[in-house]
């Protein structure tokens, strides 16, 4: 069962992030998402257990 998370950017996760957003670029948010927001939610989830 899947539950709510909470997580954390750090700077530099959020410049990347704004980098991103205003480039429009859709491969990199992609990657983005699998390589750095996925892996913080899968930390959360294992705190949780």
């Amino acid at each position: 069962m899947l539950k709510k998370v909470s997580i954390t950017l750090g700077e530099q996760e959020l410049v990347e992030l704004e980098a991103i957003l205003l480039d429009k670029d859709e491969q990199e948010a992609l990657r983005y998402l699998r390589d750095v927001i996925n892996k913080k939610v899968k930390a959360a989830q294992k705190e949780g257990c």
